[in-house]
C-alpha cells in the first residue's frame, strides 16, 4: 500500500474483531497475530474490513474468491491506481486549485502513478520469510518430508458450494411458488367467489337483509339518543328526565344541537402517517392462540418473549420502507416500461400494504416484480436468511387462506346447484343467529329508553304542579 504502519489498525467480519490488542480497546477483539485468515474468511465468497487509520478511515474490502490447494506463496496478482499519502486527506495532497493524483485525468501517466507489482512482490516475499522464521516453519527450500511435516494444523478446506447454494436456491423458490399460488387462490377466491355469493345472498335472502337492515338502524337511533342523554348530564343538565326530553327536542329540530368541549380523548394526535410496527405482545398472543394449539399460560408467555426477542433483533418499520421503495424502483415507468394492468394492481396493492405496515405483503409484491432474479448474487446465509422470511410468510397466509377456506364463500364459482343450495342453509342458520341477537339488543334499548321517558314525565308533571303553585300567589 506504501504506508508505513504508523497509524492503527482493524481486522473486522462477521463474526470476528482482530488487530493489535495495545491499540484496540474492545474487550471482544482478538490478538491478529494468532488469528489465521481461515478464520477471517472462513469460505469462498466470506467477506471482511480492513479499517487503517482510525481518523482518516481508509476502508479496505476483503473477499475470498477462490482457493487453490498446495500454493503457499503470498503474492500480489495485479492491480492498478496507487493509494493516497498516509495522514493526508485526499484535498490536502491536492493543494489549493489543484485536482487530486488519485483523479485527475490529465495527469501524465508515469511509472510513478501505478503499482509496482514487482515491487510489492518483493516485500511480499520478505515478510513472508520473516512470518517463517518467527513461526519456525520449513522455508520453500526445505525437502517435501519437512514440509509436510511443518504444515499448520488449521487448513482451509476447499468446498464447491455451487451445489450447496443451488439446492438452496431450489428451496427458496420451492416456498415462493407455494406463497404465489396460495395467493392467486386467494385473489381467485376475492375477485369471482365473493361476488357471486354475495349475489345469490341478495337474491335468497334480501327481503330478510332489509329486515335487519331496519333493526340495526333502530338500535343505532336509540344508542345516539341515550350517549346524548348521558352527554348532555355531564355537560350540567339534571336531572334525567329533563337530559332526556332536551335529547328528544334535539333529535326532533326543535333544539339546535350543544356545542360541546371536545374532550381530551376526543382530539386526535397529530402525528405523520408512517406503518407501525406489528410485533406488539398482545398482537403476538392473539396470533398464537388463533393457531389451534393449546398451550398453558406459561407456555404461551415463553413462545411470546421469543417472537419478541427475534423480532427485536429488526425494525420492522424501516424495513416496511426499505421494500417500499424498492417495489418503486422496480415498478418506475423509466425500469418497467408502460403502467400495464397488471403493474397497476401491484402498485395499488404496494400502497395499501406500506398505509397497514404490511412487511409480508411487501415482500410478496416485490417477488412478484421479478425482484428474485437477484438471488443469484446472494451468498449461501443470505439464501437462508431469505428462505426463513419465505417460510414465515407462507405460514401467516396459510393460516389466513385455511381461516378463509372455513367461509361459506369458498370455492363457491364452482359448486354446482345442489352444493349452493347446502351452502346457503349454513348461511340461513347464521342469520337466523344474528337477527335474534338484533332483537335482543333492540328490545334492551327500548326498556331503557322507556324508562327514562317515564322519569321524564314524572319530572314534567312535577314542572307543571310547582307552577300551579306559584300562580295562587299572585
Amino acid at each position: 500500500m506504501g504506508w508505513g504502519d504508523r497509524e492503527p489498525h482493524v481486522f473486522a467480519s462477521e463474526d470476528l474483531l482482530a488487530g493489535d490488542v495495545d491499540e484496540i480497546a474492545d474487550p471482544d477483539a482478538e490478538d491478529e497475530s494468532r488469528v489465521p485468515i481461515g478464520e477471517l474468511l472462513p469460505f469462498i465468497g466470506a467477506e471482511a474490513f480492513y479499517l487503517y487509520d482510525f481518523a482518516m478511515e481508509w476502508r479496505h474490502r476483503l473477499r475470498l474468491l477462490d482457493l487453490e490447494p498446495g500454493t503457499d506463496q503470498i503474492a500480489l496478482l495485479k492491480g492498478s491506481g496507487r493509494c493516497p499519502i498516509e495522514g493526508k486527506t485526499p484535498q490536502a495532497v491536492a493543494g489549493k486549485g489543484k485536482k487530486s493524483p488519485a483523479v485527475g485525468k490529465n495527469k501524465p501517466k508515469t511509472p510513478a502513478s501505478f503499482v509496482d507489482i514487482t515491487a510489492i512482490n518483493e516485500e511480499l516475499g520478505c515478510l513472508e520469510n520473516r512470518w517463517r522464521r518467527k513461526r519456525r516453519l520449513p522455508s520453500k527450500d526445505t525437502g517435501s518430508a519437512a514440509a509436510a511435516k511443518g504444515k499448520a494444523k488449521k487448513e482451509l478446506i476447499l468446498l464447491d458450494t455451487a451445489k450447496i447454494r443451488a439446492g438452496y436456491l431450489k428451496d427458496l423458490q420451492s416456498v415462493r411458488n407455494r406463497i404465489l399460488a396460495i395467493e392467486d387462490e386467494l385473489a381467485q377466491h376475492e375477485s369471482h367467489d365473493l361476488p357471486e355469493f354475495r349475489r345469490s345472498l341478495n337474491v335468497e335472502f334480501g327481503a330478510r337483509f332489509s329486515v335487519m337492515r331496519e333493526l340495526q338502524q333502530e338500535i343505532d337511533w336509540l344508542t345516539a339518543r341515550l350517549a346524548l342523554v348521558q352527554k348532555l348530564m355531564q355537560h350540567g343538565i339534571r336531572p334525567v328526565g329533563k337530559a332526556y326530553l332536551q335529547a328528544l327536542r334535539i333529535e326532533a329540530g326543535e333544539s339546535p344541537y350543544p356545542d360541546f368541549p371536545p374532550e381530551r380523548d376526543e382530539i386526535p394526535p397529530q402525528t405523520a402517517a408512517e406503518p407501525e410496527n406489528l410485533f406488539d405482545r398482545e398482537t403476538i398472543r392473539n396470533f398464537i392462540s388463533e393457531a389451534g394449539d393449546e398451550l398453558t399460560e406459561e407456555e404461551m408467555e415463553s413462545l411470546t418473549e421469543d417472537v419478541l426477542e427475534g423480532a427485536g433483533e429488526r425494525d420492522l418499520v424501516s424495513e416496511c420502507k426499505s421494500l417500499y421503495r424498492k417495489i418503486v424502483s422496480l415498478l418506475h415507468p423509466d425500469r418497467a416500461g408502460e403502467m400495464t394492468a397488471q403493474r397497476k394492481d401491484l402498485w395499488l396493492r404496494a400502497q395499501d400494504a406500506y398505509a397497514d405496515g404490511d412487511v409480508l405483503s411487501l415482500r410478496s409484491i416485490l417477488d412478484r416484480c421479478g425482484a428474485g432474479t437477484r438471488d443469484q448474487y446472494l451468498t449461501c446465509s443470505e439464501v437462508i436468511a431469505a428462505i426463513a422470511q419465505a417460510t414465515i410468510q407462507l405460514q401467516a397466509i396459510e393460516m389466513f387462506r385455511e381461516r378463509e377456506t372455513n367461509e361459506a364463500s369458498w370455492d363457491f364459482n364452482r359448486l354446482n346447484e345442489k352444493k349452493r343450495k347446502s351452502r346457503l342453509r349454513r348461511v340461513t342458520k347464521d342469520l337466523d343467529e344474528e337477527e335474534d341477537n338484533l332483537r335482543i339488543q333492540l328490545a334492551e334499548l327500548q326498556r331503557e329508553c322507556q324508562s327514562l321517558e317515564d322519569e321524564a314525565k314524572e319530572w314534567e308533571s312535577e314542572q307543571e304542579d310547582t307552577s300551579v303553585q306559584l300562580d295562587l300567589f299572585r
